[in-house]
């Protein structure tokens, strides 16, 4: 989902726990914090995907009908 999405209307997320997640973590923090701020416990996954590639773990890619894993 598209920051500018989250930031419009962070209430949605009232009451629930997600994790957050993009490429460095910068977004993720700022959707976390108004996520939270609206009621949410949402949690911003340090150092996104990019560290998540570096530290060697699996990632999904393509569709989410048939995407592969590299």
């Amino acid at each position: 989902m598209p920051l500018e999405e989250v930031l419009a209307a962070p209430e949605r997320f009232a009451g629930a726990a997600p994790h957050v997640v993009c490429q460095a973590g910068g977004r993720s923090a700022t959707a976390t914090e108004a996520m939270n701020a609206a009621g949410a416990r949402a949690v911003s996954v340090a150092g996104g995907t990019a560290a998540w590639v570096e530290a060697g773990y699996e990632v999904a890619t393509g569709d989410a009908a048939g995407g592969g894993a590299r």
